[in-house]
């Protein structure tokens, strides 16, 4: 479902390609005509103009803080209720002019080492969790050799996967959700045979 905007546009995906074309257009007259010089650098007012400039023509929320949660497709944004301290954050940073902060980021991107043994690392951890996962739903090793844990996502349509979908097998997410519901409705009418008497 695409969000409110001011175009009453209902396909998301058309959404997405105008949002696309209409932001790009914009960001391009934001360097060329200089218009982020004029702007405090640093502070989240900031952010907050330049995300107006953006997206004005096609949102009234545009360059207002959020209200409510939001996602773009699979990506989640910050939640609500860590955005107040995120924010006051951004104006707490030291940098002061744009050139900084883009030093500062190309910085952080070049301290980050993803040589071989990080993703020997991750690749570990992933069949670990696969693992664990297939021992604790199937109470079995799913594979032979651990390394085929490492291919594709979990409830992805892997052999893990599929078996569950096949034979109607609840997941550990549906199972962990059951046992969830069924405390909170004993909880509830503890509640209420509490209430009553």
């Amino acid at each position: 479902m695409a969000p409110e905007n001011k175009l009453n546009i209902s396909n998301p995906a058309e959404l997405a390609k105008i949002e696309e074309k209409i932001s790009k257009s914009k960001s391009v007259q934001l360097f060329e005509n200089n218009i982020v010089e004029e702007f405090e650098v640093g502070k989240f007012s900031v952010l907050s103009k330049i995300h107006k400039f953006l997206f004005d023509d096609l949102y009234d929320f545009a360059g207002k803080v959020r209200t409510v949660n939001i996602a773009k497709g699979s990506f989640r944004f910050a939640p609500v209720m860590y955005l107040e301290p995120a924010l006051k954050h951004i104006d707490d940073m030291p940098q002061s002019t744009f050139n900084e902060i883009i030093e500062k980021n190309l910085e952080d991107s070049k301290n980050v080492r993803r040589n071989r043994s990080y993703f020997r690392k991750v690749r570990y951890k992933n069949i670990r969790r696969k693992k664990l996962i297939s021992k604790s739903v199937y109470g079995l090793d799913w594979y032979k050799h651990d390394g085929q844990y490492s291919k594709g996502k979990i409830h992805c349509g892997c052999g893990l996967c599929k078996f569950g979908k096949k034979y109607g097998l609840p997941t550990y997410r549906d199972m962990r959700e059951k046992s969830r519901e069924k405390s909170l409705i004993e909880d509830y009418k503890t509640e209420q045979l509490n209430n009553y008497l």
